[in-house]
């Protein structure tokens, strides 16, 4: 939902203390399309799959996945709701030979996912363009701003992998 916004509109809270950014092509009319074509997209691209899915679990994991990145109320708590679809890429990963580089991508995304949402944003901070007082908003470039959707991108490389090993378990799943 706030990918859109993100890109076109920028990034501001005047809730919560929180990392602001410019957009960057500033156009509201686009932020709202993208906001709303995206996960709409997404979940489709999803339900897609798991009509195709070989196997249950991996139906289930992508589902998951999809409902951690369409649904804003999960977003605080996506790690807890990944540990599912961790654990079934983690038996994919493990069940059969798998590409070195298929390897080093669910490492790379189990890294991703491992890192807090705040310490992404207390990152960001670093590249601040103004000086604030504790506890207010800070300004940073557009492309630090990127930095706080790296869980995002982590649920995302996620669902990327489950569907990418579908097929390579076989038997290993039914049973």
């Amino acid at each position: 939902w706030s990918v859109g916004w993100r890109l076109f509109q920028g990034v501001s809270s005047s809730v919560v203390w929180s990392v602001t950014a410019p957009p960057l092509i500033y156009s509201p009319g686009a932020a709202r399309v993208v906001s709303y074509a995206l996960p709409a997209a997404l979940l489709g691209a999803g339900l897609l799959f798991t009509r195709k899915a070989k196997h249950f679990d991996t139906a289930f994991a992508a589902l998951i996945c999809v409902s951690i990145l369409v649904s804003p109320i999960t977003w605080s708590h996506y790690l807890i709701l990944a540990a599912i679809p961790l654990a079934v890429m983690l038996r994919s990963l493990l069940c059969r030979e798998c590409p070195c580089g298929l390897r080093l991508f669910a490492i790379a995304t189990g890294l991703v996912l491992l890192v807090p949402r705040l310490q992404m944003e207390r990152f960001a901070s670093f590249f601040a363009t103004n000086a604030s007082a504790p506890g207010q908003s800070v300004t940073v470039p557009f492309a630090a701003g990127l930095l706080t959707l790296f869980p995002a991108a982590g649920v995302l490389a996620l669902l990327f992998l489950i569907v990418r090993l579908d097929p390579v378990c076989g038997r290993a799943l039914k049973s």
